[in-house]
């Protein structure tokens, strides 16, 4: 399934957040990178339905303005930065809540097999029976993880899931995302800051930078000293692994702000 959008425009009353944004998540991992305040959160809420843009949002073609609510979340599953769940429940039963939207009156046993075969992937059944508002922040990250998952959705969006996870949960989470990726033919666009994570796991990165597209393409061509100095104002050095991909090690910060030809 393709989402994109063409000349996608967002403001929050006067405010210009995002400025003739073109983007195609398709299959595969669409890594969204850029500096605090580029526009990454508001332009997912807006790929997901939640914000209405000025500009084209299709979901196979199809103007997701004219889509059913229940249309939307059967094919996509967004995953917001913050996760407060509202009600005091278990692990299990906030996964499950997932599905809310494909229960019935009776929860077969195919869905709760598939909720505990996603506990046990992302390493949760030995909390499962746990209430939320015990857990830790990393704990919580996980399991707002799952229950976008359990969704089985054909696009993944996903902000920021690697915030609140140590460096090993890191690897596992987005691996997991990518080999889920792999398997089911998911077209998943994440918002991530850390750029050996998107140079890893992304087949395409899209660096936003004050509400616009500064660049898009393969990690290898994207992720260079010139650009993370223009855009995250530190100086750096990129090297390239073994496996093609690009490897970031920063530096410092830039001891003057760059200049740029016009």
């Amino acid at each position: 399934m393709i989402l994109e959008a063409s000349q996608l425009s967002f403001r929050y009353d006067s405010d210009p957040i995002l400025s003739d944004i073109d983007i195609h998540i398709g299959p595969g991992v669409s890594a969204i990178i850029g500096p605090n305040a580029a526009g990454k959160s508001t332009l997912l809420k807006c790929l997901s339905g939640i914000l209405q843009p000025e500009g084209r949002v299709r979901l196979n073609g199809k103007d997701i303005r004219q889509l059913s609510v229940s249309e939307i979340t059967a094919s996509i599953s967004y995953l917001p930065q913050e996760f407060t769940p509202q009600a005091v429940l278990t692990v299990f039963e906030t996964v499950l809540l997932g599905r809310l939207n494909q229960l019935g009156w009776r929860v077969t046993s195919e869905v709760l097999e598939l909720v505990e075969r996603l506990l046990e992937e992302l390493q949760l059944t030995s909390i499962a029976g746990r209430y939320v508002n015990e857990l830790s922040g990393g704990q919580m990250q996980m399991v707002s993880i799952a229950q976008a998952l359990v969704r089985q959705p054909a696009v993944l969006l996903m902000d920021e899931p690697t915030s609140n996870l140590d460096l090993r949960r890191q690897f596992d989470v987005c691996g997991f995302i990518r080999q889920l990726t792999d398997s089911r033919g998911l077209s998943t666009a994440i918002a991530l800051h850390d750029l050996n994570m998107a140079a890893r796991f992304a087949d395409t990165i899209y660096v936003l930078e004050n509400g616009r597209v500064r660049c898009q393409g393969e990690p290898v061509s994207v992720l260079t000293e010139e650009m993370i100095t223009e855009v995250y104002r530190v100086e750096s050095r990129v090297t390239i692994e073994p496996s093609g991909r690009p490897h970031v090690a920063v530096l410092g910060p830039c001891s003057q702000a760059p200049t740029r030809e016009t």
